[in-house]
């Protein structure tokens, strides 16, 4: 199955804002809050698990109040489905900005015109939500995982115990 376009995402997304918005929980979040327009594709890396499914290719949409970004959503990129949130619990606070990668390029990839960041993300101990995701950078036969909150990884560390 293909990925939707970013259209029915947001279609998707205001239907589900407008669901929340009744309850009092996500007042603070998304009282005058409207998605933003463009979602982000992140691409799971996850291999698939011995039984069941693989984790999903996602959509993460920035929901906006104010001076920023008080909540995100993340979709099903190939089915829409909602699939989780976060959001910010006082009506005063918003969440941190994803870094723009193509501002913050660590000094030990050579040349950063001829890299393209994309997102992806996998379980690990970097990273244990789908709302820190990582700009994966390539170049030399090499890869950089620059999290969207500004921290460089080498490597992404997997726990494999049970």
């Amino acid at each position: 199955m293909d990925q939707l376009p970013p259209s029915r995402i947001l279609d998707r997304t205001n239907a589900v804002l407008n669901e929340l918005r009744v309850y009092p929980t996500w007042t603070a979040s998304l009282e005058n809050a409207t998605a933003r327009t463009t979602p982000l594709l992140v691409t799971s890396i996850a291999p698939p698990p011995r039984n069941g499914a693989k984790l999903p290719d996602y959509f993460i949409v920035e929901i906006l109040r104010g001076p920023g970004v008080s909540a995100r959503f993340a979709h099903n990129a190939e089915t829409g489905d909602f699939l989780e949130a976060e959001a910010v619990q006082r009506a005063d606070a918003v969440l941190r900005e994803y870094v723009d990668p193509l501002k913050h390029f660590p000094p030990q990839i050579p040349d950063p015109s001829k890299i393209t960041p994309t997102l992806v993300w996998r379980p690990c101990i970097q990273s244990v939500t789908r709302f820190l995701p990582f700009w994966r950078l390539q170049a030399g036969g090499r890869s950089w995982y620059l999290r969207v909150d500004g921290v460089l990884f080498e490597e992404l560390t997997v726990n494999h115990r049970g």
